[in-house]
């Protein structure tokens, strides 16, 4: 994932707050921007580590992500900064697909196809089996289940830090909060 970017803290031009909040609009709107090197990125990191999982799936990973990033957004609900501190917080609400309870739908679906799978080989007496055609149902399931899968509001904070040349930094924990957002909640513990 990208970062979010520093910003210049300058005293005669925008407020610290309009700051913070110009570079999360810029930085979030990249994660629902097909175009954005952020979001090539996502694609880019996915085929790396899963590529082969998803070859095998038939899954393609731009697709993949654009399904799980369909309806992502976000809120800049409050920015609030402590000059004095050098430090600020922007609450913010994103809201997106939860990977947690889309992987949950899905393993809900390979036992369910099968448990049919079988009984269907049981009753016509099969007893060899397509793989590849087996892992292309299951890519099909397992797209099928992102597409559908339940979007939810996520509360998040992004810390920023001020530097010795007042610039505003948003911490390293920026990227956990965006990678929390997007695992979701479990469904067990809502």
């Amino acid at each position: 994932c990208g970062c979010l970017l520093g910003l210049a803290g300058c005293q005669s031009g925008p407020s610290a707050e309009e700051l913070i909040t110009q570079d999360l609009e810029e930085q979030l709107g990249a994660v629902r921007d097909t175009d954005s090197e952020l979001y090539a990125e996502f694609v880019e990191d996915l085929e790396a580590s899963n590529g082969e999982d998803l070859d095998m799936l038939g899954v393609d990973a731009t697709d993949y992500v654009t399904s799980l990033l369909d309806g992502f957004d976000y809120q800049i609900e409050e920015v609030t900064v402590d000059e004095d501190a050098g430090t600020a917080a922007a609450d913010v609400t994103i809201t997106c697909k939860s990977l947690y309870r889309a992987m949950e739908d899905f393993g809900v679906a390979v036992e369910q196809y099968a448990e049919q799978y079988v009984a269907d080989a049981l009753a016509s007496g099969q007893t060899d089996v397509d793989e590849s055609a087996l892992y292309q149902e299951m890519g099909q399931l397992f797209m099928d289940t992102i597409d559908s899968a339940e979007i939810q509001d996520n509360a998040c904070t992004f810390n920023y830090t001020r530097d010795d040349e007042g610039a505003w930094e948003v911490d390293e924990s920026a990227e956990d909060e965006l990678l929390n957002a997007m695992l979701g909640t479990p469904s067990s513990e809502q």
